[in-house]
Order: structure tokens, then sequence, then C-alpha cells
């Protein structure tokens, strides 16, 4: 017979047991309950899903780990937005292609394929005999996804760029108005920076259509925005998360460097692919500080599209800047070591066959760097583009048809 010492023993173990598992219990319920409420607060991007719009179909595709990318990525779409650093990331693009010996999607004149409409499949170069696609599309467009889906392979890398609208429209104004003399800029009266001032007293009488103008809101239009919806802020976040879907990493030249290495990180490049100098700088640095709040709220209001664009992809980067792993702050300041020694060499004189070694010690690399790399790093885009068209011929081993200067 248990006698009653040994009941109560019983109990209190049992009591014990049962209150153990209770409390592991609501950890493991409490745990499950806050990852699924963060999944479900999360965008179908940051789920690793990108949506793409084919006609009145969405389709869903999976996209690759945003830090452990083992294989280099040929298959690239960068959008080559108007005064955000953009001249760069080409540069940085058509080096590694040439490099790499891939196609790359040209204009059949000058540098860009379009700036001023969706329409600009009749100014790009066919592809050439013997090839079934192109690797790479970087020129100046303007963003129409089912176009640039039928032009690249289907697991093409998306990529784009924004910059801080105030400082991009600054650009902008001064470089049209005064290196091309663009009409509707050079009809405001008076001399930098009155003429801003001018503008901005009543920029929609100075304006003329998005697409034909480099001031209006054109980092939205180049990203392919509706004219009528750029001062429509529904309209805006509901294209703005179209595209947050649709493209895989959208820099921020403001953090050029930070942006840099995560796109080298997510495209599985080395770090002397992705070395560069500043091109396509024009007319020194601009002095900003005289702009008054009423003035810079004036811009805002009519630039509400590119202000909903910057700001969120802006949040974008710093959320996957604190989800970096693997000493990210660390690499972009060892990176900055690196481009002063590229800078530093470049800059100096030096023989056609010059080179010098740069260590990259953070990465366990190092590279030859020579007078021939820097030549291409300083090359003006349109030259850029004519040695590309002739780059293409070699890959293909055949003479590009239509292949214009």
């Amino acid at each position: 017979m248990v006698s009653l010492r040994h009941l109560k023993i019983f109990v209190i173990v049992a009591c014990v047991t049962v209150m153990a598992f209770i409390v592991l219990y609501q950890g493991f319920f409490e745990t499950w309950n806050q990852g699924w409420k963060k999944l479900a607060n999360t965008t179908p991007a940051e789920q690793g899903l990108t949506t793409s719009l084919h006609g009145n179909a969405t389709a869903l595709q999976r996209k690759t780990n945003p830090t452990q990318v083992s294989q280099e990525t040929h298959h690239l779409f960068f959008l080559k937005v108007h005064k955000a650093a953009s001249t760069t990331v080409l540069n940085v693009i058509y080096r590694f292609a040439l490099k790499r010996h891939l196609l790359v999607l040209l204009p059949r004149r000058g540098n860009n394929l379009h700036q001023h409409s969706k329409n600009w499949q009749s100014n790009a170069l066919p592809l050439p005999p013997g090839a079934d696609h192109f690797d790479v599309l970087c020129n100046h467009l303007i963003f129409e996804e089912k176009s640039v889906r039928r032009s690249l392979p289907k697991d093409a890398f998306f990529v784009g760029i924004v910059r801080e609208p105030f400082d991009q429209f600054l650009s902008a104004f001064k470089y049209y108005r005064e290196k091309y003399s663009i009409g509707y800029l050079k009809r405001i009266p008076g001399w930098w920076p009155d003429n801003v001032h001018e503008y901005l007293k009543k920029p929609w009488f100075w304006e003329i259509g998005p697409t034909g103008s480099f001031t209006n809101n054109r980092m939205s239009v180049d990203f392919g925005m509706e004219p009528h919806g750029l001062r429509d802020a529904a309209y805006a976040k509901s294209y703005i998360s179209y595209l947050n879907s649709t493209f895989h990493f959208v820099m921020v030249s403001n953090r050029f460097d930070e942006s840099l290495i995560l796109l080298r990180r997510l495209l599985g490049w080395k770090i002397q692919d992705v070395i560069y100098m500043r091109n396509n700088a024009f007319g020194g640095k601009r002095k900003i500080q005289n702009f008054t709040d009423l003035e810079r709220q004036a811009h805002r209001k009519f630039n509400l599209a590119d202000y909903e664009l910057y700001e969120h992809f802006s949040r974008v980067l710093d959320d996957k800047i604190r989800a970096a792993v693997d000493n990210f702050q660390a690499e972009v300041k060892a990176f900055s070591v690196v481009l002063n020694s590229v800078q530093e060499y470049c800059l100096a004189p030096r023989g056609p066959d010059g080179a010098v070694k740069i260590v990259a010690e953070f990465w366990g690399e190092e590279f030859l760097l020579t007078s021939q790399m820097c030549d291409l790093m300083t090359l003006r885009e349109i030259f850029f583009v004519k040695r590309m068209r002739k780059a293409n011929e070699e890959v293909t081993g055949q003479m590009v048809s239509g292949s214009g200067e």
C-alpha cells in the first residue's frame, strides 16, 4: 500500500513537472507567435520574394540570399537614373562585362537608349549573330518591366539607384542648363544660384512635361512612374511598393560606398570588380546652404514622388545595413583605403604600361592595378559605349549588324 508520505511526494513531483511544461510551452508559443507576427508584417521582398508584372498576371520569384552569394552574377539590369552617380556605376558594370566577355545591350546611336519614352527598343542594337541572349543592360532608359525582361535572361538581377531629391535637382539644374542649354531651363533669368531661387518661386510655371524634363520628379520618371501620379501620394506609394518587389536592390548615392559594398556581396563580385573613380562631375561642389526652408518645402511639394521614392529606399538600405553580417562597416572602411590607393596611383603621372600591386588585406586578395584600368575608370561614357560595341563584336566573333557610332 502507498503511504501518505509517498503520495505527497508524487503529487509534488507531478505539479512541478506540469508547471515546467506550461512554462516551456508558453515560451515556445510566444516565440512562435512573435516570429509569425514579424513575418506577417514584412513585405514580399523582405521575405525573399519578388513580384514581377506580366500583363495582368503576377508571378512570384525567389530572390537570392542577400549575404551568401558564392557564384558571380553575370546577368544584370541596372536602371541608370539621371544625376544620381549612375555613370560611376555604369563604368563599374562595363569594366566587369569587358573582363568577363559579357554581351551588353547597347544603343545604336549615342549613349542613351531613350531618355523620354518607354519605347527604347527601336534604338537598341539587335542581338549579334550566334548569340542567344544579352547578359547586361545598363544604359539610360525609362523603366518598363516587360521590355527589360524580354531583353535579358530570366535570372537577371535588377538594380536601381536614387539620390537625395534636392541635391539631385540642383545637380540636374546646373548640368542641363549650363552644359546642354536645355530650353526650359535657359528661359529662367539670372545666374546661379539666383535662377534656382527664381525657379523655386513657381516651379509649375517654368516646367514642361515630366518625360521631357530633367527636374520634374526625374528619378520617378526614370523608374517608370506615370506622369499623372507624380503628385498623387497614394499612387506613388503603390508604385513604389511594386518597385520594391521588382528590384532586388536599390542603391542610395548619398551612401555610395555602403551601397556598392552591399551590391558586391549580392552579386558575388570581387573587390577589384567594384573599384571606381568619380565620373561626370560638373562644375565642382555646389553651395546649397543658401536655400530657405520655404524653398525646400516648395520643391518637396512639387516633387512628391521623388521624395517618396528616395525616403522609401533609404529606409530599405538602412534595414539591409543593420542586417548585414561579416563585419560590414569594417569592409566599408577597408574599401575606402583601397580606393585611396587606386586614386593615388591613377592620378599620378604613369606610363601606358605601368602597374601597381594593390593588397586588399580585408578580403585576402591582391590585384594588379594597371594604367589601362585607370584609363577605363576615367573614360567618358560616350567613348566607353563605343568600346563596348567593339567588345560585343569580339565576343561573338562577328560584326554587330547596324552598329553606328
